[in-house]
């Protein structure tokens, strides 16, 4: 049954790799509504901003999902969900078009990985089994 934690591992990594390559963090001037080329400069001073502020708050809300207890977790994944947020309006990440046979395989990938790793040994080890 170990095994089957591993394979589960490997298939939730070959779904988030199989959308993640779709996706392109830029630094560049391209793409944004708010990039001026006759000054050749970001309007906006939450340029610098938003993305020091999207790491914070991803590490900040990882941190908060795994030492909080109980009921307080709501509060890191909160955090987690204003960092995508941040990313989407700071206009860093470039969805690259992608078919729906290529979503649907790796979301299934994703969901198949979850199910083997949770109910492995690997995921039950403190609970006696």
């Amino acid at each position: 049954m170990r095994g089957l934690g591993l394979i589960g591992i490997g298939c939730f990594i070959a779904g988030i790799y199989g959308i993640g390559r779709k996706v392109v963090l830029s630094t560049g001037s391209s793409g944004s509504l708010f990039y001026s080329s006759r000054w050749d400069s970001w309007h906006g001073w939450w340029y610098g901003i938003a993305a020091a502020g999207t790491t914070l708050l991803a590490v900040a809300g990882l941190l908060g999902i795994v030492f909080l207890r109980g009921q307080a977790r709501w509060i890191g994944g909160a955090l987690l969900a204003l960092s995508g947020i941040l990313v989407v309006f700071s206009g860093r990440a470039v969805l690259l078009p992608t078919t729906l046979f290529e979503f649907l395989v790796s979301a299934f990938l994703m969901a198949i990985g979850v199910k083997l790793f949770l109910n492995s040994t690997l995921a039950n080890r403190s609970a006696g089994y």
